[in-house]
């Protein structure tokens, strides 16, 4: 069995990092466009009025496990290896969820086509540092949202 692999790219037009999500559990999509709803007095929630007051979302979540199987997971692309949980933890911190607001990303679906280099924008990164799981891996979540900053 082949595990999917995601590739996470910042700056992928300048000096490009990358890192490789492997141990995938899931990855879940959130799509919407909110609208307001105005309610006359009197009538049921079927009369009501909407208004769309933005343009449309998505959210992409990617649950994983950080996992040390040897491999580089910035893939020659950072200063140094990649390997270790706590290496792993500092680079997706330190170096992929970039502090500067002109950051852009990309993300691959390595092993398929559900993702081909989508724009995306990094909201959230969220190791887990200390658990009382397995010591071989540790469960991270990235949150992301399509699209690009500007």
């Amino acid at each position: 069995m082949t595990l999917e692999t995601l590739r996470l790219t910042l700056n992928p037009s300048a000096e490009a990092y990358s890192y490789d999500a492997t141990m995938i559990d899931t990855v879940d999509l959130d799509s919407r466009k909110e609208a307001f709803s105005i309610a006359a007095p009197g009538l049921s929630a079927a009369e009501n009025v909407l208004l769309g007051v933005s343009g449309m979302q998505a959210d992409i979540s990617l649950n994983f496990k950080i996992h040390n199987d040897g491999t580089d997971k910035a893939n020659g692309s950072y200063t140094s290896t990649v390997v270790t949980q706590e290496e792993q933890i500092n680079y997706l911190e330190d170096v992929i969820h970039a502090p500067d607001f002109d950051a852009s990303w990309q993300l691959d679906h390595v092993t398929g086509d559900a993702f081909n280099d989508d724009e995306v924008f990094v909201e959230n990164v969220a190791p887990t540092v200390i658990s009382q799981g397995s010591p071989k891996w540790k469960p991270c979540r990235i949150r992301l949202r399509r699209g690009q900053s500007i």
